[in-house]
């Protein structure tokens, strides 16, 4: 039974210097999104600064974000973040301070080492799922458990709505946004 939120911690998974890869996604349009990246620059109390990077029907976006971490006052852990682009247009004090509101990911899953995740993206009535894993797991792939758990994830959300299943991450994706990388 999936169970969300358990022991999960945001700022934890994003605690790394490695960049943290899409591998699988699932989500309901017809959209090709591809090589989907995130790397963290710091994290300062409530806040988590990184870039995103990805390929949407083969055109390159890239994005600094910054995530409020909502952090729950028993555990201390934060399993939700709102995202926040800039925005050098609104005359708005919130968005002048924190940006122009990209969406809010929730993390339902981590691997006992961090190296994986469960990730439900929301953007206004957009949902996405995510497998997500650090850099240098992407050569033996996702933990049995986050692969499970995401299918799970999935399959708990058809009763509002078919997800289509993509695979995310290709081998080539390196080549495309980062050439010379390797693992540390």
């Amino acid at each position: 039974q999936v169970r969300e939120n358990l022991n999960t911690s945001i700022d934890q998974f994003y605690n790394t210097s490695e960049r943290i890869w899409t591998y699988t996604s699932a989500y309901g349009t017809d959209d090709n999104l591809s090589c989907l990246v995130d790397v963290t620059d710091n994290t300062t109390g409530s806040l988590l600064y990184f870039d995103r990077s990805w390929f949407m029907n083969e055109k390159r976006e890239e994005v600094p974000l910054k995530g409020f971490l909502y952090k729950n006052r028993t555990t201390g852990r934060s399993n939700i973040m709102s995202l926040y682009e800039p925005d050098f247009t609104s005359g708005s004090l919130i968005s002048g301070l924190l940006g122009k509101e990209f969406g809010l990911e929730q993390l339902l899953y981590q691997s006992d080492d961090n190296s994986c995740g469960v990730v439900k993206f929301l953007k206004q009535k957009f949902i996405r799922y995510d497998l997500r894993v650090w850099n240098c797991s992407l050569q033996v792939g996702p933990h049995e458990n986050c692969t499970n758990y995401f299918a799970q994830a999935v399959k708990k959300h058809e009763k509002y709505g078919k997800l289509n299943e993509r695979k995310v991450y290709e081998p080539k994706c390196h080549a495309l946004l980062w050439p010379t990388e390797g693992c540390q």
